[in-house]
């Protein structure tokens, strides 16, 4: 979303609700032409522990529009409603945009919880160009996933940041 403050606004009110959409879209995937993604969303967020990575994490549209869908699905009865722990991983290089992901987290937990969904969560710094830094979060992943039931990535909304300047 940006490194200032500014920038990160702007990025979060023009461009968030964006992120989201084509994230939820993916999921419900309503022109039935993503079905393996729509199925493996489904299968993840089933039951049990899951890691879900979202980088970069950006103040959290992806992770937040995926367990917004999950719990809807679930409130309208369309999927089964088995215990679900999600522990969020966000990686970005935006101390604002990571104050908001974790403000927003924290804002739907309760929500989430009537669906039988709880979210622990840790938005970490994160430079995608450098090594150490992508080691750091990489160890992270791993030690948090390790008695998960299952594990997703998500890279959303990374391109404009990696055309820019040639990186």
């Amino acid at each position: 979303g940006g490194l200032s403050k500014e920038d990160t606004d702007d990025h979060l009110a023009w461009r968030f609700s964006g992120s989201s959409a084509r994230v939820q879209l993916s999921f419900l995937d309503p022109e039935e032409k993503l079905t393996e993604v729509a199925d493996a969303y489904a299968k993840v967020f089933s039951g049990g522990t899951v890691l879900l990575a979202d980088l970069p994490c950006g103040s959290g549209a992806a992770a937040l529009a995926l367990l917004a869908t999950v719990a809807e699905l679930r409130r309208q009865d369309r999927i089964p409603r088995n215990p679900l722990n999600v522990k969020i991983v966000g990686g970005e290089l935006s101390e604002f945009a990571r104050g908001y992901a974790a403000l927003a987290t924290e804002h739907i937990k309760d929500a989430l919880a009537e669906q039988a969904i709880w979210v622990s969560a840790e938005f970490l710094s994160w430079d995608a160009l450098d090594k150490f830094s992508t080691a750091e979060l990489t160890n992270r992943l791993t030690l948090l996933g390790q008695e998960c039931s299952a594990r997703l990535i998500v890279l959303a909304n990374f391109s404009g940041f990696l055309q820019r300047e040639g990186k």
